[in-house]
């Protein structure tokens, strides 16, 4: 029992220590106009443990599927919880405040209505996001 325990903490102290790294390198990341076209980005903070570098840059590139644009909407890709879907293109406008909820990792909800969106002579199905909030 005692085992359990001790790696229930080492998990914890590791999601933290993930959650806080992410935080800081999406932060980096959104404050460096520098950064915002670049197709890769390379960071370093010497406070962050070599253990979660490979976790937290997946994210990074997972986070990557969401981001601000025209420094106030937020562009991503979207799926079902729980479910297997292919992702759906997302769109909302006017709530770049939301885009800590959206890549935090946690569940969120949307209300949203699906729109076609064209282009580039292109269409494809867009929803088009009304309201963020997190998950109960």
């Amino acid at each position: 029992m005692e085992i359990g325990k001790n790696i229930n903490s080492h998990n914890d102290t590791r999601r933290d220590l993930d959650k806080k790294a992410t935080s800081e390198a999406v932060n980096e990341i959104l404050s460096n106009d520098d950064y915002r076209d670049r197709k890769s980005i390379v960071l370093y903070n010497p406070t962050w443990n070599k253990g979660i570098i490979g976790i937290v840059a997946s994210r990074i590139v997972e986070e990557g599927n969401a981001r601000i644009v025209g420094e106030k909407h937020i562009k991503m890709h979207v799926c079902y919880r729980n479910k297997y879907c292919g992702p759906i293109d997302a769109i909302a406008f006017n709530q770049k405040e939301n885009f800590d909820k959206v890549t935090s990792g946690e569940d969120f909800d949307m209300l949203y209505h699906v729109e076609e969106n064209t282009w580039n002579n292109v269409t494809s199905i867009q929803l088009n996001v009304k309201d963020i909030k997190c998950s109960d």
